[in-house]
């Protein structure tokens, strides 16, 4: 179930979000019920209506539950896709994840036609209102790991799996079920209840798996998004100087949207989106070798989130294997137990290592972010208002005048965690190396699952103030 709501809609700041990034840890219930927590990201909101810019971004958590009775294994991952999101210095260790067979997809594009169905394949897949290919090619990955002797995959697999598969969706959840034996209307009842326990937004789009065993089915994986928009024909791999048009068609009604792209070096960018009806165009240049991320950002209903991405190399090949790099900044870490010193190290290395100014330390910002990690805590919602206001308003409360700020919340296991999952997505990349912050304010509040709710709030006061410096 998800751990998290939906941010509260108030009054929206504009802007983009970001996607969903997950993380695994173990926890039990006293009803046999078992969880594991991952993590999700929501991204940057701009300012609307206020006398300064203003920069959100949020990264959330969600738990999956094993179901265990006495011959079945029910597993439900509620794990949104954000690349480099794990439980990375916890997790067990496995094999690298190799690209699906057949090698990367030549395109990222959805909706993808799907392959034919057996009888309970298709009992399973009725349960959607679409069937998609290359979700059912991540499904059976999936099935292939919960069948064997490593881990299950982590949600920073499963989103390499869906980028390698051509599948744009983001914020996936999967469904697992092994046993002996499974019976075919258990099993399909079993995942209809889990599949409308919580509908969310957008069309469901299904991907479905069955390992069989002497003609019975012993194990399943099903893999479900909910798809905000459709993506034309993004190509995988292309030669440096071309240019991309990135066309999509929303599924749901959209008040904005921006196409944020992080190239092979440098900092994310932002780029000239159009929004016309449920249209969507944005154009770009791959102007150098290398791996690029294209992820497309929007408004609707519940706020500011990601919708579609897509991954596109540049006179190379695709990676064969998912490569999980530590983030910059995490070695500094050092002897440190304060999780708040460990943070603001982290972001103060991660800084140095891009040649960027360092940001001060300023006491008023470490109280609002403070507060705010323990309001986020103590309502068990990841967002930039749990009702104790927006990032604006509540700098404005304090009696802070900014020219320009901004705010990244996060759920996960770790402060480290925390740190990489931000780093992995553009969006909150583009927080962490804005030019403009010149102070930055920490707050890490410890929840009794053995996570962190944490917040960074950032600022340029410009001409318009003097930081107040909080000690090291």
């Amino acid at each position: 179930m998800q751990s998290t709501k939906a941010l509260p809609r108030g009054r929206p700041t504009g802007g983009i979000n970001q996607r969903k990034l997950p993380e695994h840890g173990p926890g039990c219930k006293t009803d046999r019920t078992c969880r594991r927590a991952d993590t999700q990201v929501l991204l940057p909101s701009a300012p609307r209506h206020r006398p300064s810019p203003f920069l959100l971004l949020a990264i959330g958590c969600v738990f999956s539950t094993w179901a265990c009775g006495p011959t079945l294994h029910e597993q439900h991952n509620q794990s949104p896709s954000v690349a480099g999101a794990n439980w990375g210095e916890t997790s067990p260790v496995s094999t690298p994840l190799q690209a699906p067979r057949g090698g990367w997809a030549v395109s990222t594009q959805s909706p993808t036609p799907g392959p034919d169905l057996g009888v309970l394949e298709a009992q399973l897949a009725s349960q959607c209102p679409r069937e998609e290919g290359s979700l059912t090619r991540v499904a059976r990955q999936i099935l292939e790991r919960e069948n064997g002797e490593e881990p299950s995959l982590n949600s920073s697999e499963i989103d390499f799996a869906m980028r390698a598969a051509g599948s744009p969706h983001v914020w996936p959840r999967a469904w697992t079920l092994r046993g002996s034996p499974i019976g075919e209307a258990d099993s399909v009842a079993r995942f209809k209840r889990w599949l409308h326990s919580d509908p969310g937004p957008g069309e469901i789009r299904c991907g479905v798996a069955v390992h069989r065993e002497q003609g019975q089915p012993t194990s399943i994986a099903v893999l479900v998004v909910n798809a905000l928009a459709d993506l034309r024909p993004v190509p995988t791999q292309i030669p440096p100087g071309r240019w991309i048009d990135l066309r999509a068609t929303s599924l749901v009604e959209l008040s904005n949207a921006k196409l944020v792209v992080l190239g092979p070096q440098g900092a994310p960018r932002s780029l000239p989106t159009t929004l016309r009806g449920q249209e969507i165009f944005a154009r770009v240049r791959i102007d150098r070798p290398g791996a690029w991320q294209l992820q497309l950002l929007t408004n609707v209903e519940s706020g500011p989130r990601p919708v579609l991405e897509a991954r596109v190399y540049a006179g190379q090949q695709p990676p064969a294997r998912l490569e999980d790099a530590p983030a910059p900044g995490e070695q500094s870490v050092g002897a440190s137990s304060d999780p708040i010193a460990q943070l603001t190290s982290m972001v103060a290395a991660l800084r140095t290592a891009e040649r960027l100014t360092s940001l001060h330390r300023d006491s008023r910002l470490d109280r609002i972010a403070q507060q705010h990690a323990e309001a986020m805590r103590a309502t068990a919602q990841l967002g930039h208002d749990v009702g104790d206001g927006n990032p604006a308003d509540r700098l404005v409360d304090a009696g802070i005048v900014a020219r320009f700020n901004g705010e990244n919340v996060a759920r996960a296991r770790s402060v480290k965690g925390a740190h990489r999952a931000l780093w992995a997505s553009p969006s909150h990349r583009a927080n962490l190396l804005h030019e403009a912050f010149t102070a930055i304010g920490v707050g890490v509040a410890a929840d009794q699952r053995g996570g962190v709710w944490v917040c960074e709030t950032f600022a340029d006061f410009g001409l318009a103030g003097t930081p107040h410096r909080s000690s090291p």
